[in-house]
């Protein structure tokens, strides 16, 4: 199962910390976002897929289809960054 980040861009332009998705695809990541609530109507949601052992590098294994809020990451331009 491919591994994705998830940037939530609310629409004041503030961001959510990055979110972890294992999804088949970069659509199936923003699919669970968008119906985890954690996002408003308004808010653009974007998804980029990342390698697996990079993923479980930075952020540790995770189950597929599910998505974790990482409150300890933040955004550097398109790359989360720990705080």
């Amino acid at each position: 199962m491919p591994a994705n980040v998830v940037k939530v861009t609310l629409k004041d332009g503030d961001l959510l910390p990055p979110i972890s998705a294992m999804a088949e695809s970069e659509g199936a990541a923003v699919k669970l976002v968008e119906a985890s609530g954690i996002a408003r109507p308004s808010s653009k949601i974007e998804s980029k897929d990342i390698r697996d052992d990079v993923m479980a590098a930075a952020f540790g294994n995770q189950l597929e289809g599910t998505i974790i809020i990482r409150s300890n990451w933040r955004w550097s331009g398109d790359n989360p960054t720990s705080n």
